[in-house]
């Protein structure tokens, strides 16, 4: 995305300033002749979770070339003119715009007695049953309040992530069969969250932590390496592989580092 329309030419293509220059790995391995500019916008003051992480993220974002705008929220999109429009009344033009569409529970969620008056299902942070007994709800559709990210006073919501969801499964199913077998469980979902941040040329950093920490979530982020890169291939290999032999080989490799580096992982 572009700052303004004077940076479109009448073929369309983007004219960018000699000190906007990127040199991203991927438009170098194409070979593309012109500079290219990107620009993130996004409706939180900073990226990601929280002024610290997030200002880690605004330094990459930095060090990469790519303009970041913070609290812009999406008011509409001109697809003819290649415009998005925001509610501070600004805008920018784009040639490629990717966009996260509006999270929003499905239809058979929402029609039924679960949700809550935000569309969601409320649920127990430690169990994730919700107010029927012996239902329960993980991730996607679920509701779970968590300290606010930049205020204290302003709770926020867990965030929808895949790892989340997968530990969530874990703990209900623990449950499940603990309830079924008439054996105690002390199965609790902690809300310890990671992911990596893939930043190109095979480089990635990682970012772990407790998101149910008082008085706000405590997520660290470590630098950017290679070995974080090759992690994250490695975990998305296991998380692809069929049930068997090579997937438990897969697993075995990925909890080794987890232990070393003391870093809470359920795999």
């Amino acid at each position: 995305m572009t700052n303004s329309a004077e940076e479109i030419d009448a073929e369309n293509k983007i004219i960018i300033a000699e000190d906007t220059k990127v040199n991203f790995d991927y438009l170098h391995k194409r070979k593309l002749k012109k500079p290219v500019s990107v620009n993130l916008y996004t409706p939180q003051p900073l990226p990601v979770t929280g002024p610290e992480l997030g200002g880690s993220i605004k330094e990459v974002l930095r060090n990469k070339g790519i303009g970041f705008h913070p609290q812009r929220q999406l008011a509409s999109i001109d697809y003819d003119k290649r415009q998005v429009k925001f509610t501070s009344a600004d805008s920018a033009n784009y040639d490629l715009l990717v966009l996260i569409p509006s999270h929003k529970a499905p239809e058979v969620i929402l029609k039924s007695a679960l949700a809550d008056e935000s569309g969601w299902i409320s649920v127990d942070k430690g169990t994730l049953e919700t107010k029927t007994p012996n239902i329960f709800a993980i991730d996607d559709v679920n509701s779970i309040t968590i300290p606010g990210r930049w205020s204290p006073d302003k709770p926020m919501k867990l965030p929808k992530a895949g790892v989340f969801a997968h530990s969530e499964a874990i703990t209900v199913t623990e449950i499940i069969a603990s309830r079924i077998s008439g054996s105690p469980s002390g199965s609790s979902f902690c809300a310890d969250g990671f992911c990596m941040l893939e930043a190109g040329e095979e480089v990635a950093g990682f970012a772990y932590g407790d998101f149910y920490a008082s008085p706000h979530p405590d997520v660290k982020l470590r630098s950017l390496g290679k070995t974080w890169h090759w992690g994250k291939v490695l975990f998305e290999k296991w998380w692809l592989a069929p049930f068997g032999f090579g997937k438990s080989i897969l697993r075995s490799l990925l909890k080794i580092g987890p232990s070393v580096l003391r870093i809470p992982v359920k795999l």
